[in-house]
């Protein structure tokens, strides 16, 4: 059995608006970003490390997808303008004691604001488009730069 495609997935789960910004995000990763098939997510990776996690179908296979940071990202020193720092914030992932090592949670410092009560991945997308498809793209970008400059 061939592994799936992310594309693939999201022609069959996704459709108009919310279909054509997931390929907006994953024609964005480009080349030189794998691509990992996990069976219930994918997950992206630049030069060997966590980038990005992606669900196609949502946690119960709703018409959704989903972006989340990768594990114990610390965006505490990245430089990012106003807006997207707020949007950031705005999509703060709160533990939900999914039986995780990690919770109850923990303290996360997200561009200069402290969060307590996160998730390991302290940033979570649900559907994201114009403005939070393009914080995702920054946030993507400090990810691979954090890769290059401390790997």
């Amino acid at each position: 059995m061939s592994a799936r495609k992310i594309e693939d997935m999201i022609y069959e789960k996704l459709t108009g608006d919310v279909q054509e910004n997931a390929l907006v995000l994953i024609n964005y990763l480009g080349e030189n970003v794998s691509l990992e098939d996990k069976d219930w997510c994918w997950e992206a990776k630049y030069k060997g490390e966590m980038v990005f996690h992606f669900r196609i179908g949502g946690f119960h296979n709703e018409p959704n997808w989903l972006a989340w940071s990768a594990t114990a990202v610390d965006y505490s020193e990245s430089e990012i303008d106003e807006q997207s720092k707020g949007i950031a914030w705005e999509n703060i992932c709160t533990c939900g004691n999914c039986g995780s090592d990690c919770a109850p949670g923990r303290r996360a410092v997200i561009f200069g604001k402290t969060f307590e009560n996160c998730c390991t991945s302290s940033l979570m997308f649900i559907n994201p488009s114009g403005d939070s498809l393009e914080c995702l793209k920054k946030l993507i970008d400090i990810r691979k730069n954090d890769i290059l400059n401390f790997a």
